[in-house]
C-alpha cells in the first residue's frame, strides 16, 4: 500500500505515535519533477492518443509551472481543456490560451460551470463546495472528502443535479458515496471560491465541528450526555439559528435542535432549584443577617469599650504624666507621648503640647545610694556629679548617666576628708581634713599631691579653701591671712595679711589667678591684683560704704568685675579698677548666685524658686522656676544647652530656660502680623520720631525701613520724648498693603504704605484721625478708621475713591469679620460691649462680648468664631455672628505666683478654628482647644513680665509667632507630629516594654517613637 502526503502535512503524521514508527523506515521524499520528466508528462499522455503537442505549447508549460508548488493538477486541468477545445490532432498554444492558460483554464471551468446553474441549484452548489473545504488555521486551506449522507436536503433531485453538474466539469469526484473535490487547486485558482472561504471561514471551522460532534452524537445513539452545551452551544445557536446561514443538513439540524431543547429542559429544572435555592438561601440571609446585625453591635460595641478603655487609659497616663514633670521629667516626657499615640484627645494633646513647648524641667539624675549631700559637688557647666565615696571619688556624666573614671585614693587617706571644692571641669578635687590634698585627673590616671600645713595651724581645717576660677590655683583664707597657692606645682604664690580680721570671719574668697578677692564678715570687701609674688592692694573707694555679710563673692568672667550676693538686698557686680558699680539684681532673699561663662546670664536661688536675669536688662528676670518646699545646691549654668542644673530633692535636676536671651532695650510701640503670618510691621517710639520696621516673621530679619513720623507737639512745642500708645498698624489681607497711625507734626497721622512698590499711598484728608484705630475690611477694598471719643466713623472705598462717615459710632478697636460685610467695634463707653455693624446696611447690633472691659477680639479665619478677651484675662469665644455664647475660657495666670491675672493683649486663631493663642499683658501666652474649651499645655516658654503684642500662626498652622514689646520674634512649633520628634529626641525614647506593661498593663505595647 502505498500513501501520498503532502509535504506541508507530513508533520502532522507525528502526532500519531504507530504512524510515525511505521513511517520512520519506509518514507520516500518525492521532490518536484525536472524539465524532462515534465516533458514526458505533457507529450506521452497526448502520443498515446495519437495528439500531437506543438513544441511552442509543451516549452511554455514547462516554463509556467518550473518551480511553482501545487501547478501540476493546474497543468492538467489545462490540457484537458485544450483537447477539449482541440481542432484536429494538435494541442495548439492557441487553443490554450484561449482556454485560460495554466491558471486559468480551472477558474474558467469553474466559473463557467457555476453561472450555468439556475439559483436554487447555484446555491446548493455553494454549500456543497464550501462542505468540501477545511479552513487552514495558520495553514494552507484543503480539501475535505464527505460523505453523500452529509448532503440529505429537503430537494434530492437538485441535489443529485448538482452533483452531476460538476462531476461532468470535473470540479468534484464521486467514489461510491465519497464525495472530494477533483484538484485542491480549484482552491486557490477560483476568486469565486476564494471569496466565499474567506466570508465564511469562521462560520466553516464551526460548522466542521459541529458535523464532527453530530456524527459522534449519531453513533452513540443520540446519547443527551454528546449534546452540545454552554459557550458551544451558543455559538453554534448564534451562527446556525438565522436563515441566511443555516447550511445544516436534517441531522445537523436535529443535533442543534435537541442541544437547545435540553438547554432549555435544564434551564427550566435550574430555575426550580433556584427558586428552591433562593427560598432558602432568602431563609439562611435573614438568620445570617440577624446573626451579623448582632455580631456588628456587639463588635461595634466591644471597639467603642476599648476605644473609651484607650481613652480613659490616655487620659489617665497624660494625668500621670503631669505629676511626673518635676521628679522624673523624662519619663513624663515618655508617658506624653505615650498617650498622644494611644488617643487624639484635647487632654492628651495638652500633655504633649506640655512636654515639648511648656515642660522647664528636662531630666533628674537620681543620686547614687553612697552620697554623702556634705561631699558631693557639679562642675561648672552642672555637666559632672563629683561625690567622695569610702575608697574613691566618683564621677558621673549628668547628661547621660553614666558613670566616669573615678579619681582613685586609698580608703586610709579619705578617711574623714572632706570635699571641699572641684575644679569647673571636674577633673580634679580638693579634700580637706586632716590632711590637704588635691586629686587631678591625668588621663587614665590619679595624680594626687599633699600640702604642707603652715605654722601654727592645720592647712585648711580652718577658714575656707576653695580653686580658683582659672582652676589652676587654690585659694585659703585663714584667720590671719590668705594664701594663693599653684596647685599643680604646690608652690605658694603669695601670702597677704588680712589686718583686723581677727574679730571677724574670714567670709569668703575668689581668685582668677590676677586677682584676689575676700569678703570677711563686717567689713568692706578686699580686693588684691597680683604683680608676680606679690598682690597690690586695690582700693575700691566707692564699695568701701559697702559691708561684708554673710555673702559670697566671685570674679565674673572677664576678669574685671567682682559679683558679691547680699542676701538682704540682691546682688551686683562692681568694678576692680574703680569701685563703681556695674550692674544690679534687685531681689532680696537670694542664697546663690551663678553668673554664666560668657557674663551674660545670672543664675540666682531664694527659698520660692530659681531665677535667671540678663545682665542687658537685669531688672525683669527672664525665667522664674519655683521650688517650693525644696532644698536647692550647686546651681549652676550651661548656656550652649539653654539648662540650669541644681541638685535637690535626691537628684541632679535639669531645668531649659529660653535660649533667646536677646532683649531689645528700645520697646516696641506697637506691633502687628500680617493675615498669613508671614510678615510683621513693629513702629518704635524714639524720643522725637516714632520709627516703623517690616520683618520677616520666618527669619526675623528686618525686611524694610518705612518712613519715621515726626512726634506730634504739645501746645505748639516739640517734646523732649514721644508719648507712648499712640501708634497703630494694619495690614491688608493680601498683605501688600500697610496702613500706619502715629501722631506727628504734620497733621497726618494715617499712612499707607504700598510694600510691592515701596512707595507712599495717598490718603485723603478727610480720613485723618489723631487718636484712634485703622483696619482693612476683609476683601481690601475698604479702609476704616475710628476715633476715640468721637461719633465719625469713616469707611473709606479705595477702589471708587469715595468716603463714608457714620456719625452714630465711636471705637479704637475694631475687628473685620472674614465675609468682608460685617466688623465688630468696642469703645470704653461701655465696658465689655460690642457693636457689631453691617457695611451693607450699616445697621448696628448691641451685644455685651465680656464681663469686664473688653481688651482685645478675633475672628477665626473661616468667620465661625469670635474670641473677646478681657482686662480680667477672661477670653469668650462667640460663633461668628456673635449671637451665640459658646463658652468661657479661665483667666490667664500671673507672670509669677501669687499675682493677678493678665489682662488679654492678643489673640489669634489656627488657620482650622480648632486652636486659639493669647497673651497677657506680662507676657503669658497660652494655646486653647476651641472644641473642647481645654488648654493645649502650660504656659509657653516667654520672657515673664513683657508685654506681647501680636501673636499669627503660619499659614499651615503648625507654628506660633509671638512679637513682644522688648523681646524679639519667637516661634513656637505647635504641630503634634514635631512635638512627637522633640520629645522622642529629648527623651532618647520612647517607653520601653516593661515601663509600658507597668503603667499600661491592659493595653498592648506600641513603639511611640
Amino acid at each position: 500500500m502505498v500513501l501520498a502526503v503532502r509535504a506541508d502535512f507530513f508533520g502532522r503524521c507525528a502526532d500519531h505515535t504507530a504512524l510515525a514508527a511505521a513511517l520512520q523506515d519506509a518514507t520516500l521524499l518525492v521532490g518536484p519533477m525536472d524539465t524532462h520528466q515534465l516533458r514526458a508528462a505533457i507529450v506521452r499522455p497526448a502520443a498515446a492518443r495519437g495528439l500531437i503537442v506543438e513544441r511552442d505549447l509543451t516549452a511554455r508549460i514547462i516554463e509556467e509551472i518550473n518551480g511553482e508548488p501545487g501547478s501540476l493538477p493546474l497543468m492538467s486541468h489545462a490540457l484537458m481543456e485544450t483537447w477539449r477545445h482541440r481542432q484536429g490532432r494538435t494541442l495548439t498554444t492557441q487553443i490554450y490560451e484561449a482556454t485560460g492558460g495554466l491558471h486559468g483554464a480551472i477558474a474558467r471551468t469553474a466559473e463557467d460551470t457555476y453561472t450555468q446553474l439556475p439559483p436554487t441549484q447555484a446555491t446548493l452548489a455553494r454549500r456543497t463546495l464550501l462542505r468540501l473545504i477545511t479552513p487552514g488555521d495558520g495553514t494552507q486551506d484543503t480539501r475535505h472528502p464527505i460523505n453523500r449522507n452529509e448532503l440529505n436536503t429537503n430537494n434530492p433531485a437538485d441535489t443529485t443535479a448538482v452533483l452531476e453538474h460538476l462531476t461532468s466539469a470535473r470540479l468534484i469526484t464521486l467514489d461510491n458515496d465519497t464525495i472530494d473535490l477533483t484538484h485542491e487547486a480549484l482552491i486557490t485558482a477560483w476568486p469565486r471560491l476564494r471569496q466565499w472561504i474567506e466570508q465564511d471561514r469562521e462560520r466553516l471551522r464551526v460548522h466542521r465541528q459541529l458535523t464532527h460532534d453530530t456524527l459522534l452524537w449519531h453513533k452513540l445513539d443520540r446519547d443527551p450526555s454528546a449534546l452540545y452545551r454552554g459557550t458551544r452551544l451558543t455559538r453554534a445557536q448564534e451562527t446556525f439559528t438565522s436563515p441566511e446561514h443555516n447550511t445544516l443538513n436534517p441531522l445537523e439540524t436535529a443535533f442543534l435542535n435537541a442541544a437547545l431543547a435540553a438547554r432549555e429542559t435544564e434551564r427550566a429544572h435550574a430555575a426550580r432549584a433556584a427558586r428552591r435555592s433562593r427560598r432558602a438561601v432568602a431563609a439562611l440571609a435573614s438568620l445570617c443577617a440577624l446573626a451579623l446585625v448582632v455580631g456588628t453591635i456587639a463588635w461595634q460595641q466591644k471597639q467603642n469599650s476599648d476605644q473609651q478603655h484607650t481613652q480613659a487609659e490616655a487620659r489617665r497616663i497624660a494625668t500621670v504624666a503631669a505629676s511626673l514633670r518635676t521628679t522624673d521629667p523624662v519619663r513624663a516626657m515618655r508617658l506624653s507621648l505615650a498617650a498622644w499615640q494611644l488617643s487624639h484627645t484635647p487632654e492628651t494633646h495638652s500633655a504633649l503640647l506640655a512636654a515639648a513647648l511648656s515642660q522647664r524641667e528636662q531630666d533628674a539624675m537620681p543620686l547614687p545610694d553612697d552620697v554623702d549631700p556634705l561631699n558631693v559637688h557639679l562642675s561648672g557647666d552642672g555637666r559632672t556629679l563629683v561625690y567622695l565615696a569610702k575608697d574613691r571619688i566618683r564621677r558621673f556624666d549628668v547628661r547621660t548617666h553614666q558613670e566616669l573614671a573615678p579619681l582613685k585614693a586609698s580608703k586610709a587617706k579619705l578617711a574623714g576628708g572632706f570635699l571641699r571644692d572641684i575644679t569647673r571641669d571636674g577633673r580634679a578635687a580638693l579634700i580637706t581634713g586632716a590632711h590637704t590634698r588635691v586629686y587631678s585627673a591625668a588621663g587614665s590616671k590619679t595624680e594626687t599631691r599633699d600640702f604642707p600645713s603652715p605654722p601654727g595651724e592645720e592647712f585648711g581645717s580652718n577658714g575656707r579653701t576653695e580653686f580658683g576660677s582659672n582652676g589652676r590655683t587654690l585659694v585659703w583664707a585663714g584667720d590671719v591671712d590668705v594664701q594663693l597657692w599653684d596647685w599643680r606645682h604646690r608652690h605658694l604664690l603669695f601670702r597677704q595679711a588680712l589686718p583686723d580680721v581677727r574679730t571677724s570671719d574670714p567670709g569668703e574668697v575668689t581668685s582668677n589667678g590676677r586677682y584676689l578677692a575676700a569678703c570677711p564678715y563686717g567689713r568692706p570687701p578686699a580686693v588684691w591684683k597680683i604683680v608676680g609674688n606679690r598682690a597690690v592692694t586695690l582700693p575700691l573707694s566707692p564699695a568701701q560704704k559697702v559691708r561684708c555679710g554673710w555673702d559670697s563673692v566671685e570674679f565674673t568672667p572677664d576678669g574685671r568685675g567682682l559679683l558679691r550676693i547680699d542676701e538682704g538686698h540682691g546682688a551686683d557686680v562692681r568694678d576692680l579698677g574703680s569701685g563703681r558699680l556695674r550692674w544690679r539684681v534687685k531681689h532680696s532673699g537670694l542664697t546663690q548666685v551663678r553668673l554664666s561663662k560668657d557674663g551674660k546670664l545670672l543664675a540666682g536661688q531664694d527659698a520660692d524658686e530659681i531665677l535667671l536675669w540678663r545682665i542687658s536688662r537685669p531688672d525683669v528676670p527672664v525665667l522664674r522656676y519655683p521650688i517650693p518646699n525644696e532644698e536647692v545646691s550647686e546651681l549652676q549654668i550651661d548656656t550652649e544647652a539653654h539648662v540650669l542644673r541644681y541638685m535637690g530633692g535626691g537628684a541632679v535636676r535639669s531645668i531649659s530656660y529660653p535660649p533667646s536671651t536677646a532683649w531689645r532695650a528700645t520697646p516696641a510701640d506697637a506691633a502687628q502680623f500680617s493675615h498669613d503670618g508671614r510678615k510683621l510691621a513693629i513702629s518704635l517710639v524714639e524720643r522725637n520720631r516714632t520709627r516703623f520696621q517690616l520683618l520677616n516673621a520666618g527669619s526675623g530679619t528686618l525686611s524694610a525701613e518705612l518712613p519715621d513720623v515726626p512726634c506730634r507737639p504739645t501746645n505748639g512745642l516739640m517734646p523732649d520724648a514721644c508719648s507712648r500708645w499712640d501708634s497703630a498698624l494694619a495690614f491688608r489681607p493680601d498683605g501688600n498693603r500697610l496702613a500706619y497711625l502715629a501722631a506727628s507734626t504734620s497733621g497726618e497721622y494715617l499712612h499707607v504704605w504700598d510694600l510691592r512698590t515701596q512707595d507712599r499711598v495717598q490718603v485723603p484728608s478727610a480720613l485723618q484721625v489723631t487718636d484712634g484705630h485703622a483696619l482693612f475690611s476683609a476683601n481690601g477694598k475698604l479702609l476704616l478708621t475710628a476715633e476715640l471719643g468721637k461719633d465719625n466713623f469713616r469707611i473709606w472705598d479705595t477702589r471708587r475713591h469715595t468716603i463714608r462717615t457714620l456719625r452714630n459710632i465711636s471705637g479704637a478697636l475694631i475687628a473685620a469679620h472674614p465675609d468682608g460685610h460685617s466688623l465688630v467695634v468696642l469703645s470704653g463707653d461701655e465696658k465689655g460691649v460690642g457693636r457689631l455693624l453691617d457695611l451693607r446696611t450699616h445697621r448696628i447690633v448691641r451685644q455685651r462680648l465680656t464681663g469686664e472691659g473688653t481688651t482685645a477680639v478675633a475672628f477665626g479665619r473661616d468667620g465661625r468664631l469670635l474670641a473677646a478677651g478681657d482686662e480680667k484675662g477672661r477670653v469668650t469665644l462667640w460663633d461668628g455672628k456673635a449671637r451665640q455664647r459658646l463658652g468661657e475660657l479661665p483667666a490667664t495666670d500671673g507672670a509669677t505666683s501669687g499675682s493677678s491675672p493678665q489682662g488679654i493683649n492678643a489673640l489669634a486663631f489656627s488657620p482650622d478654628g480648632d486652636t486659639l493663642a493669647t497673651a497677657g499683658d506680662k507676657g503669658t501666652v497660652r494655646l486653647w482647644d476651641t472644641t473642647s474649651n481645654h488648654p493645649l499645655g502650660d504656659a509657653l516658654p516667654t520672657a515673664p513680665g513683657d508685654p506681647v503684642l501680636a501673636l499669627a500662626f503660619t499659614p499651615d498652622g503648625k507654628a506660633l509667632r509671638v512679637a513682644g514689646e522688648h523681646t524679639p520674634l519667637q516661634t513656637y512649633s505647635t504641630a503634634p507630629q514635631t512635638a512627637v520628634r522633640t520629645l522622642c529626641r529629648r527623651a532618647g525614647s520612647g517607653l520601653t516594654p516593661d515601663e509600658w506593661h507597668s503603667y499600661l498593663p491592659d493595653l498592648p505595647y506600641r513603639t511611640t517613637c
